[in-house]
């Protein structure tokens, strides 16, 4: 990791500050006093496309880091920034393609989850179910990306390819990643606690963006580094499918 800091740094730069300047001039062009209603749906959607985008932009994140995981572990020579972000890039529809999958089947699982939140005496009981869904959704996003950002697949290939890597290791690999989104989820809340104390004392709108990009760009680092341990999951996991197969070969040809 220290090898390649800069590169996730610059990571950070192209990816995320951007969009997020983008979002935080668009939040502050929400008028709060606005009565008419079709002029406040005006303004939530457009706040709302801008979140979409980051999200879609995200993936290209997650496939760059796993370009230059996959290289630091397994290279013989260090390839350029450049080249692991054009290769990331490069196959973001790929991922897409199959993220669109995930993210339908978490939509349909928190649906049911989400309509048992009105219920009484429930809501404390569903709202762990539903950030277990959000793990399990994160994990598999992430070796979504890895299968296409490393191995090339298209759609569900890849949504298939990552189910088999993970057959008879789902639990360990969902242990690991709920831990790694417990440790970033709880920083991440350190950090929106304090860049809420900050906002409030701000009065320059230019000042307000300033601080939420740079904030967001702490955020990002952070995740970034739940994309590592991802893309490192999914190398070892993937190894060790390499191995049984080996072995279920030789058992087959009588070895």
């Amino acid at each position: 990791i220290n090898e390649r800091f800069g590169s996730f740094l610059g990571l950070t730069l192209l990816v995320y500050i951007p969009v997020n300047v983008v979002l935080y001039v668009k939040m502050l062009q929400v008028d709060p006093t606005v009565e008419d209603a079709a002029l406040m749906l005006n303004q939530a959607m457009s706040v709302s496309v801008v979140q979409l985008i980051l999200v879609f932009i995200e993936i290209v994140a997650v496939l760059v880091t796993a370009v230059l995981v996959h290289n630091q572990v397994y290279g013989e020579q260090k390839i350029p920034f450049g080249t692991a972000f054009y290769r990331g890039i490069r196959m973001w529809v790929r991922a897409v393609t199959a993220l669109v999958l995930v993210m339908l089947g978490a939509f349909l699982c928190l649906i049911p989850l989400g309509s048992l939140l009105a219920l009484p005496g429930l809501f404390g009981m569903m709202l762990p179910l539903i950030a277990l869904v959000s793990v399990y959704y994160s994990m598999m996003q992430n070796m979504v990306c890895c299968a296409a950002a490393l191995r090339g697949h298209w759609g569900l290939h890849n949504l298939r390819y990552s189910f088999f890597i993970l057959r008879g290791y789902m639990g360990r690999a969902f242990g690991r990643m709920l831990v790694i989104s417990l440790i970033t989820s709880g920083i991440s809340m350190l950090f929106e606690q304090l860049l809420a104390n900050i906002v409030s004392f701000l009065t320059q709108p230019w000042l307000y963006v300033l601080i939420c990009t740079a904030f967001s760009a702490l955020i990002s680092v952070l995740n970034t580094f739940g994309f590592i341990a991802a893309s490192v999951l999914f190398l070892n996991l993937e190894e060790i499918k390499i191995q049984e197969v080996r072995e279920a070969d030789r058992h087959s040809n009588g070895e």
